[in-house]
């Protein structure tokens, strides 16, 4: 059985994906609308996203996306993001316990990182900025201290 699938029995969720860190698909239950290849497209973003933040800012475990009537919920942890699709907004403590333990269970283990390409191969088409880019982040700073 697929563990994604965990993620997908909660309500609201329609659809799910696993990416590893060179964001490449490593399971998917894909729904009508969100095919394998839209899921693909979303691992694609999601990636460029997470190393945008990650070389600006400080590193994200989660994520949420909110869209017209769709969140994309990420939660990044044991070498796997595994994201779930969702009508409206979810429950997320819900989602994040759902995701845990999907993530647990696809956990990227050292060996397993160099065992040959993914079924599904994302690279990235986003280039680079050509001048500036985001600020980075001051320690102390902003409303949180």
């Amino acid at each position: 059985m697929n563990p994604l699938q965990a993620l997908c029995d909660l309500p609201l969720v329609e659809s799910a994906f696993a990416i590893d860190a060179e964001g490449r698909l490593v399971a998917l239950v894909p729904h009508a609308f969100f095919t394998a290849a839209v899921l693909a497209s979303a691992a694609e973003r999601l990636r460029t996203f997470s190393l945008v933040v990650d070389d600006n800012f400080d590193s994200i475990d989660e994520v949420i996306f909110q869209f017209d009537r769709h969140v994309l919920y990420a939660r990044r942890m044991n070498g796997v993001t595994v994201c779930a699709v969702t009508r409206e907004q979810p429950s997320i403590g819900i989602l994040r316990m759902a995701a845990n333990a999907v993530a647990k269970s696809l956990a990227i283990r050292p060996a397993e990182k160099s065992a040959g390409p993914a079924a599904f191969a994302v690279t990235s088409t986003v280039p680079p900025p050509a001048t500036g880019g985001p600020v980075k982040k001051k320690k102390g700073g902003g409303i949180w201290g």
